[in-house]
């Protein structure tokens, strides 16, 4: 794209985010940092949004450490997005450590 600005951006990350293709939207995003152009609330959410989508927590806590930074932390939008998120991982994370103990306990007893 010739012409960068933080519009675009927003508009591409969220059209990736949309059609879920998630690693897209955050290359855009590191892309959008590297030019310069500063992200605002709705890029943000949608960066989230792509993080929870991935499992990438911490990509997420950066994410949330940067919005505290840019002084995006007193809107309520964010901080939704950002708890979404570590939810959505954390559902993960137990979704395989159950599905591990499941297949270590058939293993165990001998069931297959």
């Amino acid at each position: 794209m010739p012409h960068r600005d933080a519009v675009s951006s927003m508009v591409l990350i969220g059209v990736f985010v949309k059609k879920g293709q998630f690693e897209q939207a955050l290359e855009w995003f590191r892309e959008m940092q590297l030019s310069g152009v500063e992200p605002d609330y709705v890029t943000i959410i949608a960066v989230i949004a792509a993080c929870a989508d991935l499992g990438t927590l911490g990509l997420g806590l950066w994410i949330n450490r940067f919005f505290v930074k840019q002084d995006f932390r007193d809107n309520i939008r964010i901080s939704n997005s950002v708890i979404i998120c570590i939810l959505d991982v954390a559902v993960l994370v137990l979704l395989v450590k159950s599905s591990r103990a499941c297949l270590k306990g058939h293993w165990y007893h001998g069931t297959r």
